[in-house]
């Protein structure tokens, strides 16, 4: 199926996420070779500033023009190929986040939490990640319980106690909590009700790039209902 850019059944990906949350594509189950590329660029531009135990970078539409970033523009394309597949193409690019983490980071991604506006991600691993060096954490099927919980009552993105909301999770679902562990190039696609963290690094470093789809109107308000039914 090198055409869909994917050797894994696309039938079992879309029952993955509909079933558990997420999706993984090991190196084997993908064609993105542009990876190699992308960790080259990223080992060689974290070697200019180590200083910093937690480093994210912002890349925008806009950041594609230039010829730097042409690997990353062909991620983006990769994903919305796929996305547009796997029948989530009212979903739409957002922003591709490329994170550092090493002992010392400490920031809120790194508590369990869904995201305030439902969004699809693709994650990358820039180097091979297992629980000890920050693997990327994610309670299976826990996307249920925050659509029944949630999907009627979600407030504005910057309400405090909506945030809080998004933190407080109930011991069973924190319980199942489990770890990602893949090769460089394997790549996460997730649903982000899903209750996750980014995981947390006791030796070595973690080097992600993070892909970000969602609906426009999710940015200025939260109504959901319609395309909660439809994709999540």
């Amino acid at each position: 199926m090198k055409s869909v850019g994917v050797s894994k059944s696309v039938e079992l990906i879309n029952y993955e996420l509909h079933t558990d949350g997420y999706s993984v594509l090991y190196p084997n189950d993908h064609f993105f070779s542009e990876y190699v590329s992308i960790k080259k660029r990223y080992s060689k531009e974290l070697k200019v500033d180590l200083s910093k135990p937690y480093k994210v970078s912002i890349f925008r539409e806009k950041d594609f023009k230039s010829p730097k970033n042409q690997d990353l523009l062909a991620y983006n394309n990769f994903c919305l190929k796929l996305i547009k597949i796997l029948s989530y193409d009212l979903v739409q690019f957002s922003a591709i986040y490329t994170t550092y983490d090493n002992e010392e980071s400490k920031h809120i991604a790194q508590k369990p939490h869904f995201d305030r506006i439902p969004t699809l991600k693709f994650m990358l691993y820039l180097n091979d990640l297992k629980f000890e060096n920050g693997a990327f954490c994610l309670s299976p099927g826990s996307h249920h319980w925050t659509k029944e919980k949630f999907q009627i009552k979600r407030k504005n993105f910057h309400d405090k106690n909506f945030f809080n909301d998004t933190r407080n999770i109930p011991n069973p679902i924190i319980d199942r909590l489990t770890p990602i562990e893949g090769k460089l190039g394997t790549i996460i696609i997730f649903n982000t009700d899903c209750i996750h963290h980014q995981g947390i690094v006791k030796s070595g470093e973690a080097c992600i790039v993070r892909s970000h789809y969602s609906r426009k109107d999710f940015n200025k308000n939260f109504k959901i209902k319609n395309y909660i039914k439809k994709f999540f």
